[in-house]
């Protein structure tokens, strides 16, 4: 999905207001006018430095908003180490229960990463969970 630059700005501007602890939200698709907006969420996890973790009231609140595109957290540098480029093993983990696309920002940029099925256990679907789709996931 190309990202607007309103979109942008909102984003890269909660994930600064939050370092150096992660942030997290909803990127949404309006039921009323199918705007697509950010919806910035506190993050709850015991360690949000390392972690994310979002209240249930907030998945519910931006259900009732839209259709929720993408969820999007931050891996922000430490004073230790860099932040990862890349979905952590939690992060893909978490994905695969959500189902949704992640987003993660990293560096000051949006990296998108569509939700991708576990490649073991897929059923057969011609031209969408194909040989030819499983090397294209991978």
């Amino acid at each position: 999905m190309k990202i607007d630059d309103r979109l942008r700005k909102e984003i890269l501007a909660h994930a600064s207001e939050c370092k150096p602890h992660e942030c997290c939200g909803f990127v949404v698709s309006s039921h009323i006018d199918g705007q697509v907006f950010y919806l910035p969420c506190e993050n709850i996890a015991d360690d949000t430095i390392n972690y994310f973790e979002i209240d249930p009231d907030d998945f519910v609140k931006a259900e009732l908003m839209g259709e929720i595109v993408a969820l999007v957290h931050s891996h922000p540098d430490s004073v230790m180490e860099k932040g990862l480029p890349y979905l952590s093993t939690a992060d893909r983990e978490c994905q695969i229960r959500t189902q949704l696309d992640f987003w993660l920002v990293v560096d000051n940029e949006i990296k998108q990463f569509r939700n991708i099925a576990p490649l073991i256990g897929r059923q057969f679907e011609n031209n969408k969970q194909d040989c030819r789709n499983i090397i294209l996931d991978c």
